[in-house]
């Protein structure tokens, strides 16, 4: 129902409820074939019960509350978040790829919420947020990803990307290659294998599976997918970085 709906619950109920959708769609500690046919199946179940339009809803009303909910953003926002990355990123390998369109359906739209999340106070917010716009990203079609790419630009989202990504110096930004490439850009033969093979590494390295991805690298391959083949954003940023 969103956050506004949830406020008589209370944020500490709400977010002990997504912790609980976490431990039911990310087995704690899972390894071998059994536990990953478990999560797939938990996955698939919560897919079927309509799971990933209220993860989007939820991350609407994540933008959309009013100022005095705003503090919401991190209770309510870091296990939101954190189910995201494990259902698109470290352990998609047990996530079923209907759940992952149905996601990047219901999350494209909500690409400006989760780029002001990228910008938030709360560090494992902000990173987590930053996954899981990556993510949306490289999975969704041409046209969800065309139409983020003219939102962030209208909103001038560049603005708040680049201090984040700038932690190297700003040449190296400017003469690093764009970044990931998005999948439907691929011949069709490699999308088939592409389209499930995209890693992004937990904020926290969860499952022993890697190191997490330095922020100003995750922000630098987030303006790499803003900017690629889209003038508005490359006119931004030659005015930004001469």
């Amino acid at each position: 129902h969103g956050v506004a709906s949830a406020v008589g619950e209370g944020p500490t109920r709400l977010g002990a409820l997504l912790d609980l959708v976490l431990a039911i769609v990310r087995l704690p500690d899972a390894s071998g074939d059994a536990d990953e046919k478990l999560e797939r199946a938990a996955r698939a179940h919560f897919h079927l019960c309509g799971g990933a339009a209220a993860l989007a809803s939820l991350v609407g009303s994540l933008g959309t509350a009013a100022p005095r909910l705003r503090s919401l953003r991190r209770e309510v926002g870091e296990p939101l978040l954190e189910i995201l990355v494990s259902l698109l990123s470290t352990r998609e390998a047990s996530t079923e790829y209907g759940l992952t369109l149905s996601l990047c359906d219901g999350l494209s739209p909500q690409a400006l919420t989760l780029l002001r999340l990228c910008c938030h106070p709360c560090g494992s917010v902000r990173r987590r947020a930053q996954a899981v716009l990556q993510a949306v990203l490289l999975e969704c079609d041409e046209a969800q990803y065309r139409a983020a790419q003219l939102s962030a630009a209208r909103c001038g989202a560049l603005l708040w990307l680049l201090p984040l990504a700038t932690g190297a110096p700003v040449e190296r930004l400017v003469r690093m290659p764009s970044g990931p490439r998005h999948q439907w850009e691929e011949a069709p033969a490699a999308r088939k294998t592409k389209a499930k093979s995209v890693r992004i590494e937990s904020p926290r390295g969860e499952g022993g599976e890697g190191a997490a991805l330095p922020e100003d690298e995750a922000c630098r391959r987030l303006v790499g997918l803003l900017c690629d083949c889209c003038p508005p954003a490359l006119g931004q940023l030659g005015r930004m970085v001469p």
